[in-house]
């Protein structure tokens, strides 16, 4: 089928950006003919991904026959009206009209409710060309619930032919109601491997930083470790408004040595990184968005590497199949400095014996053949309900 896919891509940092990448690539795989509209050459600067000439042309490569086409919108100082504002619904809408003129698609599917979804209701709406709605979980746990966003968002989950979502409270028919992603990673690039360095136990950790993230509690107890005389160090794939904070709070305590923040990376290239540390770290805790579903656990588990976290994502039904494995190590509650300094030490005593396990019981192969088969599945029936 021929598909308009509406969506946060690359160079766009974080887990719905990388979602929207590996999922177009793998419904070109699938056979498929898939054109992604997006915003994602408009993206501020403490949210973009640093990418290199090489990776901007992996990311826009024509490895799939001329399967898929990347169109994205462009900064126009013209583009601004008063109260001051960026057009970008209109403009995601034109160019997705454009492109609807060269070659009409089967259907169209978005991802996150602002702008891409209203976007996309607004083509359908235009075109006759059944939409596909797939949500966040900030859309559900912060946008829906604003008095102000409300009825427009209601107004495009009505207007859909097909909602992916696992989210019941949502109120949508069961007709017209698909299970949310698969979350594929694919083997190719997320797979265990042996690192031979040895010496400094390295963590790492990816993402935005942020209050409910960790990031400060983390910086606390680096510094805590180094006076202990610990031989660790973090290297933190950062960024996000609360960085120069960070920083200058980093090097008030002195841990330059022992922290090394590197700029947000390719999607493809986290994996890399993942294999270059000992144990990852995910710290998330008292998020505000109880639906939100991080996919960063199991990009590090998939890779063959442990990792430390907060009984807040352990809880998660996204990790419940991880649950049986000993490849993991959880911070006691309450989350604080104390206890994720203990919670590191600890990681450092087991983690070769965790790195064991990793690499012996995560069956990424399986992984991969299930989520092709629920991506296909969804597809099909998304064509269905978008032609009935």
């Amino acid at each position: 089928m021929k598909i308009l896919q509406i969506t946060k891509y690359p160079p766009i940092q974080g887990g719905v950006s990388s979602q929207c990448f590996w999922l177009s690539r793998m419904l070109c795989m699938l056979g498929h003919d898939v054109t992604v509209i997006t915003n994602s050459q408009e993206v501020e600067s403490e949210y973009k991904i640093d990418m290199s000439s090489q990776d901007i042309e992996f990311a826009l490569n024509d490895s799939f026959d001329g399967r898929l086409s990347i169109v994205s919108t462009a900064i126009d100082p013209y583009h601004r009206y008063i109260p001051r504002g960026n057009p970008i619904i209109s403009k995601l809408t034109t160019s997705a009209l454009l492109q609807i003129e060269i070659n009409r698609p089967d259907i169209i599917f978005s991802r996150y409710f602002e702008p891409y979804s209203i976007a996309g209701a607004m083509v359908s709406m235009y075109t006759g060309i059944g939409h596909v709605v797939a949500h966040a979980g900030s859309d559900v746990g912060r946008l829906l619930k604003s008095p102000a966003l409300k009825t427009s968002y209601e107004m495009v989950l009505n207007q859909a032919k097909a909602v992916m979502t696992n989210r019941n409270e949502l109120g949508i028919p069961d007709e017209k109601q698909i299970m949310g992603h698969s979350g594929w990673l694919p083997t190719e690039f997320f797979h265990p491997r042996t690192n031979t360095r040895s010496g400094t136990f390295r963590f790492g950790i990816y993402g935005k930083t942020g209050k409910n993230k960790g990031s400060f509690e983390l910086i606390e107890a680096i510094s805590r470790l180094a006076k202990e005389g610990i031989d660790c160090e973090v290297y933190a794939v950062w960024g996000g408004p609360t960085l120069p904070a960070l920083v200058e709070a980093s090097q008030r305590l002195g841990i330059g040595d022992r922290l090394r923040i590197l700029n947000y990376m390719p999607h493809w290239k986290i994996p890399e990184f993942i294999v270059s540390c000992d144990a990852m770290l995910f710290l998330e805790n008292s998020f505000p968005i109880e639906q939100h579903t991080p996919q960063i656990p199991i990009e590090a588990l998939s890779c063959g590497r442990p990792i430390l976290l907060t009984n807040e994502i352990y809880n998660k039904e996204l990790f419940c199949d991880f649950r049986h494995l000993n490849c993991f190590s959880l911070i006691a509650e309450p989350f604080c400095v104390e206890s994720l300094v203990t919670g590191m030490r600890k990681m450092m005593d087991l983690g070769a014996k965790y790195r064991g396990h990793t690499m012996e019981w995560i069956d990424v192969r399986a992984r991969e053949e299930a989520s092709f088969w629920r991506v296909a599945t969804q597809f099909e029936r998304a064509l269905k309900l978008c032609q009935s």
